[in-house]
């Protein structure tokens, strides 16, 4: 079974090109590169989550305003194990049932769905260590912008 199709972006960054650059989809629509604006439907945990992974995306220079949903979902995915990691915190990770057996708390067993889901889309987006190391990320010149505009 073929894995998923990988945006150009992150095959460029991957390094994909370099064997066989012939492979490179010309007609892929290129959204502009910029950063989409922060979802009112977040809460703390997703609001602070949301400015921390787009200010990643934006340095590796793979978000653009067509991801909005898709960090959306990441974020509140994340919000909701964090809000549920609360629950845990305060009521504990197991509970006794009427017949005295000890079980996961429900909320347990949520934020570990949450946390799942939010594994498999930071994989989606390159952001696993694993996804990391596959990067080949151009270095940025160093020096002040009249240098680098006059000389390159």
């Amino acid at each position: 079974m073929r894995g998923r199709k990988k945006p150009t972006a992150l095959k460029v960054l991957h390094g994909d090109f370099q064997k066989n650059p012939q492979r490179q989809n010309h007609n892929e629509p290129l959204p502009d590169l910029a950063s989409p604006d922060i979802p009112e439907t977040l809460g703390k945990y997703g609001q602070e989550e949301w400015a921390r992974i787009i200010k990643e995306m934006t340095e590796l220079g793979v978000l653009s305003r067509i991801e909005r949903s898709a960090i959306e979902k990441y974020c509140l995915n994340y919000q909701r194990e964090r809000e549920c990691e609360d629950v845990v915190k305060q009521e504990g990770r197991f509970w006794h049932t009427a017949k005295g057996d000890i079980r996961e708390h429900p909320a347990s067993k949520a934020a570990r769905d949450y946390a799942n889901q939010c594994f498999r889309a930071l994989v989606e987006f390159g952001m696993t260590p694993c996804a990391r190391a596959k990067l080949h990320v151009k270095k940025k010149a160093e020096g002040d912008a009249d240098e680098q505009r006059m000389f390159g």
